[in-house]
Parts: C-alpha cells; structure tokens; sequence
C-alpha cells in the first residue's frame, strides 16, 4: 500500500494530522459517514476526537492507527474564595502577570474616582497588547 511509506531502516513514516472534533450527539453520525475525514483516502485521514470527561478518546476507520497524541491543556485554576480567606495571595499568574493587573487596576482606580482627566486606562491598555 503507497499510503505506509518507510524510512531507511524498515520502520513506517508516521504522518501528522489534527484530529475532527465530535460529541457524544455526532459520533455515531461521524462514524456511519462514508465520506468523512476520519477515514482513510488518498492516504490521508483525520481521527475523530471525542472528549468525555477526564478522557479523551480517537476513532479511527481501523485502517490506520493512531501512534502519538499530544495533548496540550490549561491547568484548572485554584478556587478562590475572598470570603473565608481574603488575604490568601493568588499564585497561579507569573509575577510580571500580577504585576501588569496590578498597575491596571491602580491607573483605573486613579482615572475613575480621584482625576477623570487623567486618562491613561486606554493608552495602558494598548501599550500592554
């Protein structure tokens, strides 16, 4: 089959491809689609990714298989409650982070209640982009 290629040394070529998103509503019809990107034409093929949960989960049409998956995700952040501990320091920005909001929150404070013509909350923002 032209769609396995090998290298020098017999192994197979992986190839790379993002995957196509479905839910638990659209795999079946994902699945029943013969003309859908997760099957395997023209040697290319896209796996079908469904997230349930803490799992994730590739379907393929079995005529290829999935070698490698990175998964790049956010950590969930700490729960905050000011209520019960106020005075608990916020850890999860970098400090350059804390610091940038910080000042943002000092020059609008400044500009909306002690001088309206101090006006520097837009310009702050656009040096900050």
């Amino acid at each position: 089959n032209e769609c396995w290629a090998k290298d020098s040394d017999g192994n197979y070529i992986a190839k790379k491809s993002d995957t196509l998103e479905a839910s638990i509503e659209t795999i079946d019809r994902h699945l029943l689609n013969s003309l859908s990107e997760h099957k395997l034409k023209y040697c290319t093929a896209r796996p079908l990714k469904l997230i349930q949960n803490d799992e994730v989960l590739l379907f393929t049409d079995g005529n290829y298989i999935v070698s490698e998956y990175n998964l790049i995700y956010l950590r969930r952040p700490e729960t905050i409650d000011v209520h019960t501990s106020p005075y608990d320091e916020y850890t999860d920005m970098p400090e350059h982070t804390h610091s940038e909001i910080v000042k943002l929150a000092a020059k609008m404070y400044i500009e909306n209640q002690t001088n309206p013509r101090y006006n520097t909350y837009s310009n702050e923002v656009n040096e900050m982009e």
